[in-house]
């Protein structure tokens, strides 16, 4: 593993610290998941011709189960 200093602002760590102690994940483990997350949708989408559909249509299904 190699190790990266990140620079949060305050009230986006202590959400994100808050969100990974309801999951019962430590603080790194949640932010390590949070990125691969993301690295696994741009990639998707970097093949995707129709990206802006994608988006679009996770957004709406996500709205849809909130």
């Amino acid at each position: 593993m190699a190790r990266y200093a990140l620079n949060l602002p305050i009230a986006l760590k202590e959400e994100a610290a808050a969100l990974a102690k309801w999951q019962g994940v430590s603080l790194n483990q949640f932010i390590l998941w949070a990125v691969a997350e993301k690295v696994a949708f741009l990639r998707r989408t970097l093949d995707d011709v129709d990206v802006e559909a994608e988006i679009y249509r996770e957004v709406i299904v996500k709205a849809e189960d909130s």
